[in-house]
């Protein structure tokens, strides 16, 4: 048996911490950026 641990993919809430280091503008339900879209085709791959 495998077991993964997969972290959600990168969300604009992250993506404004990094760049602001603030939480200010935070979205309760964000979507993924062009970044975290990524992320989950690769993740998506690597699981199939």
């Amino acid at each position: 048996m495998q077991l993964y641990f997969i972290r959600h993919a990168q969300s604009e809430n992250n993506a404004i911490w990094a760049r602001t280091g603030s939480s200010e503008g935070r979205r309760a339900d964000p979507g993924l950026t062009t970044i975290g879209w990524r992320q989950a085709r690769l993740l998506a791959r690597f699981l199939a």
